[in-house]
């Protein structure tokens, strides 16, 4: 048996870090995206898994790990300047809100 990861202990979630079998189904080719894309194997994991019902997110993964680095960075470099109303809430929506 694994331990327990420190984020699952603290949310009190299942671990399910690297318990999931690698990708051996193919992506859906009529998907938006590339195949060996990391979104697409993302996908095809939650997919896989979604009979599962009592896990809430997707498995972790280094691919799920690069993609929610991609989205941090373009939230930190595009989306959190967007969207203050003003200079005062811009530096909340840039600086304090990527911290949570």
């Amino acid at each position: 048996q694994k331990p327990v990861c420190d984020n699952c202990k603290r949310h009190r979630s299942e671990c399910v870090y690297d318990r999931v079998p690698p990708l051996t189904t193919p992506v859906i080719s009529s998907a938006p995206f590339r195949p060996e894309s990391a979104e697409a194997r993302v996908a095809a994991a939650i997919a896989r898994n979604i009979e599962n019902s009592h896990l809430s997110d997707p498995p972790e993964s280094r691919e799920r790990r690069i993609l929610e680095t991609r989205l941090m960075y373009q939230y930190a470099t595009s989306t959190g300047t967007t969207i203050a109303i003003d200079d005062k809430s811009k530096g909340l929506y840039v600086n304090m809100v990527p911290r949570l």
